[in-house]
């Protein structure tokens, strides 16, 4: 499967990437498009993103569902921080600092209801057309073009969603 490798200085090396083969219990997706984030600018950028720091954070977000992000969501949290639990939990127990939790009155927020209804709603209004989500996309490119692609968000401060094709 083709893959974008950034090489630093503003360029990219489209090569191929090896496949890894899912072990028990995993899955491997087809991905047909990815978008491009401010964290991808900044790196294009060679920017330094920023460290978070240990407890001086008001809200954690744990967005992976690994052992390792867990254990790090108590450290990050400010006393009497919130964290956020977005990611769902499968497989192995994690463990968590109970202590820390108490000791520090943090609160933890689980985020994973999503009814069916609301696909089933989100569907019917993509599907009539009543949302303009066609203006959320500003541009659909291939995987070859991403150079180009970042350069245009530089010159486009009003674009909001841009997708790269990995399937053409």
């Amino acid at each position: 499967m083709k893959a974008a490798f950034y090489k630093g200085n503003g360029a990219f090396e489209i090569a191929e990437n090896a496949q890894v083969n899912p072990g028990e219990g995993e899955v491997m997706l087809d991905v047909a498009f990815c978008g491009v984030c401010g964290t991808d600018v900044h790196i294009y950028h060679d920017v330094k993103i920023g460290r978070v720091k240990e407890g001086e954070n008001d809200v954690v977000f744990e967005v992976s569902g690994s052992a390792a992000a867990v254990e790090a969501m108590t450290r990050l949290v400010n006393v009497r921080g919130r964290i956020v639990m977005v990611a769902i939990h499968g497989g192995e127990q994690k463990k968590i600092d109970l202590f820390k939790f108490f000791w520090s009155e943090i609160e933890m927020l689980g985020v994973r209801l999503y009814e069916s209804d609301g696909y089933e709603e989100a569907i019917r209004i993509a599907a009539s057309g009543s949302a303009p989500f066609d203006t959320l996309i500003t541009r659909i490119s291939n995987l070859s073009n991403i150079q180009n692609v970042l350069e245009e968000i530089d010159q486009n401060p009003e674009g909001m969603k841009y997708l790269i094709n990995h399937q053409q």
